[in-house]
């Protein structure tokens, strides 16, 4: 019943939303940090602070060493990790239907590796690293060789990742892109493999409900979102997306 529906407007030449949290990657061999098994749930603390102290905006300008730990701690979990067949298919369908975007969480840089062209990376990424001093940047493949902290080589002060922080603010400018994308308007909405929540995943959640826009929540478990969309699909992010996409391909 769910699969038709959803083939149905995919016949429409639709127009696509993937927002997707850290589910998806969970196939690429990435855990999740927050959650039952989750790497901070396991390593509650890096050199006796709380990993929720030290990943913040606060602590990276008191202690960027500190925070350094817990930055280098998550590229080296996601350093070799592979794209899944989700994130295969997301790209395979940008490239087939009218407009695709993905609204992403996560800071794995997997749907970039995939191929999709479209992604708003809402909390940034790892590989691009920049000077709050002076306008360096720079984008490194991974941190191996890295020092920690890495220093700026025009003015010696340390670097950071492109990266939101906890109590920092979503970059505006990644705000109104998806504002503007969530007002054209959408076809169905996918959501897979987030918790859903922050208001950030929340609120289009919502909006594209008041809209009349299919929504469908693709996640093993169930969400705040489960019970406010209009497809519930319990199945990992792979299984539900090679079911769609061999059901329409044929």
């Amino acid at each position: 019943m769910w699969l038709e529906q959803i083939i149905a407007h995919l016949h429409q030449n639709a127009r696509l939303l993937f927002i997707t949290g850290a589910g998806i990657s969970v196939e690429s061999g990435i855990r999740a940090y927050r959650g039952t098994n989750g790497v901070w749930t396991e390593n509650k603390e890096i050199d006796g602070v709380p990993v929720k102290e030290i990943m913040t905006g606060m602590m990276i300008r008191s202690r960027p060493e500190l925070t350094w730990k817990g930055i280098a701690q998550s590229e080296l979990i996601i350093r070799n990790a592979q794209c899944n067949e989700a994130h295969y298919i997301i790209s395979e369908m940008e490239s087939h239907f009218a407009h695709v975007v993905v609204y992403t969480q996560n800071i794995d840089g997997l749907h970039h590796k995939a191929g999709c062209k479209n992604v708003i990376e809402i909390h940034g990424g790892l590989r691009d690293l920049y000077c709050r001093q002076c306008d360096y940047s720079i984008t490194v493949d991974n941190y191996a060789g890295l020092q920690i902290p890495p220093l700026c080589p025009e003015c010696s002060h340390w670097l950071r990742p492109d990266t939101v922080l906890f109590g920092e603010m979503i970059p505006g400018r990644k705000l109104v892109r998806f504002a503007e994308e969530l007002q054209r308007g959408f076809d169905i909405v996918f959501v897979i493999g987030t918790s859903c929540n922050f208001p950030h995943v929340q609120g289009p959640i919502l909006k594209a409900k008041e809209r009349n826009m299919l929504t469908v929540e693709i996640n093993p478990e169930k969400t705040w979102a489960s019970d406010k969309v209009d497809i519930y699909v319990p199945l990992t992010a792979s299984t539900a997306l090679k079911n769609i996409w061999q059901r329409y391909s044929r």
